[in-house]
């Protein structure tokens, strides 16, 4: 039997084994630092990417991208109708009907799965309102194509159409009253404060309907809605839009407005609001008062004015408000004159998620 081992073969492979560990050591190490090197880097562009997470905690990010105030407020309305957005469908033509036998129990929403979360979706929806940045600048930052931001802006903006509704049904007389702030206490039975505002539209291509959206007013191409407010500065109607050229009182009659009040209700308008005739029996009109022939107002006349004009402000900052979402800046495109009217009723409403304009009773305060 041979017992003899080549012991020197065995230290030299020892020793070349060390020398290949130690290496491969190092290169670890190396690797290591450049791993955590790159998850930094990593971290870094995660922060600086666009998207809602890293916004949840910046509330002026939060309300200039979105409308809402805060990360809180806005994912509470998100969790409300969230059970609803299983059924829900993507708009794919321009006359959708208003609803779709998906939306019947039992029914699953067919089509693509979606690419997006719909919380992202709903972001990205927010920040076209808000921002009113370009369809092809979200699309770019979020991913996706034209088309697909098309889809979900059509698909969202009507189902926040319906669902604004439910979240906000026109208050009862008893609510309104119950909630009428001290600024309201010469004129403790308004029921709401109405105006109208126009925004401008693309010039049409046929000449009626150039005619139809031609306002006096403006000189441009408008349509024109009306906007109520309670007299705490809540909205509470909108109606649907109308060519620039339809009268405020024409508006008003067919709006559906004068069918919700009731015996007891004053409106509260600007003087070229000429709608007492028009309102349902039991109902007043509180409008300034008028010149007419006469040179000037009597001195109750004009304290009477000033009184109003300090709480009709209130519907003006409203509209001011919902001029702030931007997609109603500058001329609205013809392609979206479709959904024009559910994109002005969505961010009317979406501005009853700020702090009220004015306090249920404030002044009463000191009396309790």
């Amino acid at each position: 039997m041979d017992h003899d081992h080549s012991y020197a073969f065995q230290f030299t492979d020892i020793k070349s084994m060390e020398e290949r560990l130690q290496v491969n050591t190092e290169t670890i190490d190396n690797l290591k630092t450049r791993i955590g090197s790159l998850q930094k880097e990593l971290d870094f562009y995660k922060k600086r990417e666009f998207k809602l997470d890293n916004l949840k905690d910046d509330n002026s990010a939060i309300q200039f991208y979105t409308g809402f105030p805060s990360y809180k407020t806005l994912v509470t309305f998100y969790e409300y109708f969230e059970p609803k957005l299983s059924k829900l469908q993507y708009w794919n033509r321009r006359d959708a009907p208003d609803s779709y036998d998906y939306q019947e129990e039992g029914k699953k929403k067919p089509g693509p799965k979606r690419s997006l979360t719909p919380l992202t979706e709903f972001f990205m929806v927010l920040i076209r309102l808000k921002v009113g940045l370009f369809v092809k600048d979200i699309a770019d930052r979020f991913g996706i194509s034209l088309g697909q931001f098309s889809r979900i802006f059509c698909t969202w903006i009507n189902f926040l159409y319906q669902e604004l509704q439910i979240v906000f049904p026109f208050p009862s007389q008893e609510q309104v009253r119950r909630n009428i702030p001290e600024q309201f206490s010469l004129y403790p039975t308004t029921r709401i404060v109405i105006d109208c505002t126009e925004i401008f539209v693309e010039v049409p291509s046929s000449m009626p309907a150039q005619s139809e959206t031609w306002s006096n007013y403006k000189h441009r191409n408008t349509f024109k809605v009306l906007v109520g407010i309670s007299p705490n500065g809540q909205v509470t109607f909108v109606s649907k839009l109308w060519g620039g050229r339809v009268s405020d009182k024409y508006i008003t009659q067919h709006s559906g407005l004068v069918e919700q009040l009731q015996p007891g209700d004053n409106v509260m308008a600007d003087r070229g609001f000429d709608i007492a005739d028009i309102l349902p029996s039991g109902c007043t009109l509180n409008i300034p008062p008028f010149k007419g022939t006469r040179k000037q107002l009597t001195a109750d006349e004009v304290q009477e004015t000033i009184h109003i004009a300090s709480v009709r402000i209130h519907v003006e900052r409203a509209i001011g408000r919902i001029k702030n979402y931007h997609i109603l800046d500058g001329t609205l495109p013809l392609t979206l004159a479709h959904l024009a009217g559910q994109i002005f009723f969505v961010c009317a409403y979406l501005t009853n998620f700020l702090p009220p304009l004015l306090h249920p009773g404030m002044g009463n305060q000191g009396h309790h």
